[in-house]
């Protein structure tokens, strides 16, 4: 913490002014105070007295409710940050969800991709299926068709550019899926919970206290506005998320956003692997 003293430290906490020390050391210094079983008993403080630094043991004695105000500093300076990588997610990952929903190319490709799998179990239990799992996508490369050095995607691909050669570009249609897929949609709900709960708990323990609740009260308003705001992006997000599984015919209770885009990123990377390798190995292709 520099060259400042101890009553400087301490001033600078009091007034809530933690930002040339950084939430790292300040956690840092939260975990060297008593905790609360250690402040309730003679004997255990005796004990913390003993291992602490004296820095920190003034820092503690010092100021009335030094934990609560360093929890405060800290939970002001990771707010924001967090609040900004979850709003920038949640643009990402909804933006994803339509270019999903409305990429009439993609679309095109999905309906040759169930002819193409028809026409190969042609006469056999799956030779009229009206529909195929999402995750199916990633074993077309895998599956051979009809022709020497031939696979099932190589035929899509083939069948797309006889329909429409501008099918073949739809992975540029879908640049948002890709940077979705690097996303965890379940993380940021982790994210949004802890930020929530971190937010109600300080509220609850600054009721009382008019030093701090007078001090922390703007932060606490806009914090909940902000939660607020996340709150109903989050809730689109999964109502949006849930419309898009439920249009690929998946299971909305097992199938995750986060497969989906996952699934459809490599896809995407197969496919136009697959239109090259056609150009190159099958003249009459290209």
């Amino acid at each position: 913490m520099g060259n400042r003293s101890n009553l400087s430290i301490v001033d600078d906490i009091r007034q809530g002014d933690g930002k040339m020390y950084g939430a790292e050391l300040l956690r840092d210094l939260l975990k060297l105070l008593p905790d609360a079983e250690e402040r309730r008993s003679p004997f255990k403080k005796k004990t913390w007295r003993r291992r602490s630094t004296s820095r920190s043991n003034a820092l503690c004695f010092a100021s009335h409710r030094f934990d609560v105000r360093i929890e405060a500093i800290v939970l002001r300076e990771e707010f924001s940050p967090s609040c900004a990588v979850m709003s920038r997610e949640i643009d990402v990952v909804r933006v994803a969800t339509k270019e999903l929903m409305s990429c009439e190319e993609l679309h095109a490709i999905l309906h040759l991709v169930l002819q193409a799998g028809n026409i190969m179990n042609a006469g056999g239990y799956a030779g009229n299926a009206a529909g195929f799992k999402l995750s199916s996508l990633l074993s077309l490369a895998d599956t051979k068709a009809n022709k020497p050095g031939m696979n099932l995607l190589h035929f899509v691909a083939m069948e797309a550019k006889k329909k429409d050669e501008t099918l073949l570009k739809f992975p540029e249609k879908l640049q948002d899926v890709q940077s979705a897929a690097r996303i965890s949609v379940e993380n940021i709900e982790v994210e949004f919970s802890s930020l929530y709960v971190r937010i109600k708990t300080l509220e609850v323990k600054v009721q009382g206290d008019e030093e701090l609740l007078q001090q922390l009260e703007p932060f606490l308003q806009n914090s909940s506005r902000t939660l607020q705001d996340l709150k109903r992006r989050r809730l689109d997000l999964r109502k949006e998320g849930n419309a898009l599984i439920d249009f690929f015919c998946e299971d909305t209770e097992t199938f995750k956003l986060d497969e989906c885009f996952r699934i459809f990123q490599d896809f995407c990377l197969k496919f136009k692997k697959a239109v090259k390798v056609s150009c190159r190995e099958f003249i009459t292709f290209c």
